[in-house]
C-alpha cells in the first residue's frame, strides 16, 4: 500500500496521459450536461430561471440606453444599469453571474427569451464540468496519485445533484465551481505550509482562497459558508509557520475577500466610487425580505416544509440524490479502512463539506440544492478512501455511480411530464374548459418558446381553482363550481396536493378536494399520469417521497382528470363543507 503519510509542499505534476485522461473526463461530463440543455422541452418551466431572464433582460434595456463608460457608474448602485436590485426589485441571488451573463450576451449579441435561457443554461454545463478537473487537481494535492484524484472526478461528475443544477440557468453551478476553486487553493495552502513549503507560499495561497471566497460570495450569499474552513486552514497555518505568517495571511486574505466581492457585487455597497464600502441597505434590506417570506406560514412553498422534513429526510434525499449513494458508500468505506496522513487537509475537507449541510439543516426551507457546494469535497474524499482498497474495488465503485448518475442524464433526455400531458391534450378540441390548481404554480398547457407543441389547440378556456386559498365554506362553492364548469382538471405537481394533504387540521376541505378528485367520487376520473420517479437503466425508482425541491421542475408528477356526466356540483359543494370542522 502507497504512503499517504507524505503531505509535502512539492509534488510532482500528472503526467501527460493522466491530463489526457481527466480531459477526455471532463468532455464527457460536459457531453452529458449539454445533452439535457432542453430538458424542459424549452417550455422554461423553471421559476428561477424565468425570473433571472426578466431580470436580464431589464439590466440588458438599461445598459443599452446608458451612454456613459462603465467606470463612471459602475460602483454607484443609485445609478448602475448592472444593478439587480433596481427600482426595489426584491432580488436575493449572488450579482456575479447576471453581470457575466448580460454583458456577455450584449457583446455577443444575443438577444430574445428563448436565447438568453439557451446561453445562460450553457455556460451553467460549462462551469460545472469545469468543477471535475478541479477535483481532480484537488484530490492531487492531497494525495499526487492518479487513482484517487481521477476516482475523485468521476465522483463528481456522477453526482446527481451536479448533473441536475448544471442545466439549470441559475447561479448554484457558479456558487459550485467558485466553492471548488477555493477548496483547491485551501488544499494547496496547507500542502505549502508542510515541512518542505515556507510561510510566503502558504499565504499566498490562503489569499487566493480567500479571493475566491469572495468570488463564490459574489455568486451567492452563501459562499460565506467558506468561512470555517478558510479559519480551520489559517489555525493550522499558523501551527506550522507561526503566528505573525498566519496573522499577515489573514489580513491580506480579509482585503483580498473584501476586493473582489466589491469588484464583482458592486451593488452591495453603497459606492458611488470604488471606496465606498459601506453596506448598501437596498441590497441588505432584500436579503432581509426573502428571509421573511421563506418563514411566512402562509406562503405556500413553505407548507411542504411545515408539513414535517427533518434531518433524517434531508440526510436520506442527500445520500441518493445529492452527492449520491456511491459516494456514500466511499465514505463508509472509509470508516472501516481510515485514510491515514493529510490530516488537515481531510479536516479541511470535511469542513468545507460540513457547512453547507449544516446551513441546509438549519434553514427554514432546507432545499437540496443548496448542499451542491459539498458535493465536489466529498467526492474529494471518496476518492481518497477509494485508494485504500484495491483497484476492482474502486473501479466497482466509480461504476456504480455512473449508473446512478445515469437516471439524471435519462430524465433530461426524455419527454418532461408536462410538455407529454400537453401533447396528450391535442385529442380535446378548441375552447375546452382547463382548469388549473393555482395561477402561481406551473399549469397546462406548456409549450416551447419556440412554438406551439403540433395538434395541440391554440384557444383553451382557462380556469383557476385557487386551491391554496383559505378552507372556507366559500372555497367549497368555488371549488364546487370550477369542477363544474371544467372539462379538465390538471395537477401539475406535488406542491399542493403533497403539502396541503399533510396538514390535514389547517386544509381539510383541500384534503377532501384531493380524496374526492383522486377516488373518483366526485366523478371525475383520471385520464392522464405521468410519474417517471428516478429511472436509472432497468429500473424506475419512484422518488414520490422526497422533498418537492429535488422533484418539482425537471420531473414533477402531472395528472389530468376529466368530468363525467355523474358530476353533481351541489353535492361536491357539500362533501367539501362537510369536511370543514364546526365553525369554519
Amino acid at each position: 500500500m502507497p504512503d499517504t503519510n507524505a503531505f509535502s509542499a512539492t509534488t510532482r505534476p500528472p503526467g501527460g496521459l493522466q491530463i489526457l485522461a481527466v480531459a477526455v473526463l471532463s468532455g464527457a461530463a460536459l457531453y452529458t450536461r449539454l445533452l439535457g440543455l432542453w430538458w424542459d422541452g424549452g417550455a422554461s418551466l423553471h421559476a428561477d430561471e424565468r425570473f433571472l431572464i426578466f431580470v436580464l433582460e431589464e439590466m440588458r434595456a438599461a445598459l443599452d440606453a446608458e451612454s456613459a463608460p462603465l467606470s463612471q457608474w459602475y460602483f454607484d448602485p443609485a445609478v448602475s444599469p448592472l444593478n439587480p436590485h433596481r427600482e426595489g426589485r426584491l432580488y436575493a441571488y449572488g450579482e456575479w453571474p447576471v453581470i457575466v451573463l448580460c454583458l456577455l450576451t450584449r457583446a455577443l449579441g444575443i438577444e430574445g427569451w428563448g436565447e438568453m435561457q439557451a446561453f445562460g443554461r450553457t455556460v451553467s454545463a460549462v462551469l460545472d464540468a469545469s468543477v471535475v478537473p478541479l477535483v481532480f487537481a484537488s484530490a492531487w494535492a492531497v494525495v499526487p496519485r492518479f487513482r484517487p484524484a481521477f476516482c475523485a472526478a468521476a465522483l463528481y461528475a456522477t453526482a446527481p445533484l451536479a448533473l441536475q443544477q448544471s442545466v439549470f440557468m441559475t447561479v448554484e453551478s457558479w456558487l459550485t465551481a467558485a466553492c471548488a476553486l477555493c477548496g483547491l487553493f485551501l488544499l494547496n495552502a496547507l500542502r505549502a505550509s508542510g515541512p518542505d513549503g515556507g510561510a510566503m507560499r502558504a499565504a499566498g495561497w490562503g489569499v487566493a482562497a480567500c479571493a475566491a471566497a469572495g468570488l463564490a460570495t459574489a455568486c451567492k450569499l452563501s459562499g460565506l459558508l467558506l468561512a470555517p474552513a478558510i479559519l480551520l486552514a489559517l489555525l493550522y497555518i499558523a501551527g506550522r509557520t507561526g503566528r505573525r505568517a498566519a496573522a499577515l495571511a489573514a489580513v491580506a486574505g480579509a482585503i483580498a475577500f473584501l476586493a473582489v466581492l466589491r469588484l464583482t457585487s458592486p451593488s452591495l455597497f453603497q459606492g458611488p466610487a470604488l471606496l465606498g464600502i459601506a453596506p448598501n441597505p437596498v441590497a441588505l434590506g432584500a436579503f432581509q425580505r426573502i428571509s421573511e417570506l421563506h418563514s411566512n406560514p402562509r406562503f405556500p412553498p413553505n407548507w411542504t416544509w411545515m408539513a414535517g422534513y427533518g434531518a433524517g429526510a434531508l440526510l436520506r434525499d442527500a445520500v441518493l440524490f445529492a452527492w449520491g449513494p456511491a459516494i456514500t458508500l466511499a465514505l463508509c468505506l472509509g470508516a472501516v479502512r481510515f485514510v491515514r496522513g493529510a490530516a488537515p487537509a481531510i479536516g479541511c475537507l470535511a469542513a468545507l463539506a460540513a457547512a453547507p449541510f449544516a446551513f441546509t439543516l438549519w434553514a427554514d426551507t432546507p432545499i437540496l440544492r443548496y448542499l451542491a457546494p459539498a458535493v465536489p469535497p466529498l467526492a474529494v474524499l471518496a476518492g481518497l478512501v477509494l485508494d485504500r482498497y484495491a483497484t476492482a474495488i474502486a473501479a466497482l465503485v466509480v461504476c456504480f455511480a455512473v449508473f446512478w448518475g445515469s437516471g439524471v442524464v435519462r430524465l433530461h433526455t426524455g419527454t418532461h411530464p408536462r410538455i407529454a400531458a400537453t401533447q396528450f391534450l391535442a385529442r380535446y378540441p378548441e375552447g375546452t374548459v382547463l382548469a388549473n390548481e393555482t395561477a402561481w404554480d406551473e399549469g397546462l398547457p406548456a409549450h416551447p418558446w419556440w412554438g406551439r407543441l403540433p395538434g395541440v389547440p391554440e384557444r383553451w378556456d382557462l380556469r383557476v381553482l385557487d386551491i391554496t386559498g383559505p378552507d372556507t365554506p366559500e372555497k367549497a362553492e368555488r371549488l364546487a363550481a370550477v369542477a363544474g364548469e371544467a372539462r379538465l382538471i390538471a395537477v401539475t405537481s406535488g406542491r399542493q396536493r403533497q403539502a396541503m394533504t399533510r396538514l390535514p387540521d389547517r386544509f381539510p376541505l383541500t384534503v377532501a378536494w384531493y380524496r374526492g378528485l383522486e377516488s373518483g367520487d366526485f366523478c371525475y376520473d383520471r385520464v392522464f399520469h405521468a410519474a417517471p420517479g428516478y429511472p436509472v437503466p432497468g429500473l424506475r425508482l419512484d422518488d414520490a417521497w422526497t422533498q418537492e425541491g429535488w422533484r418539482v421542475f425537471d420531473h414533477p408528477i402531472v395528472s389530468i382528470y376529466e368530468r363525467q356526466p355523474c358530476y353533481e356540483q351541489g353535492t361536491v359543494a357539500a362533501s367539501l363543507r362537510n369536511a370543514l370542522p364546526p365553525g369554519r
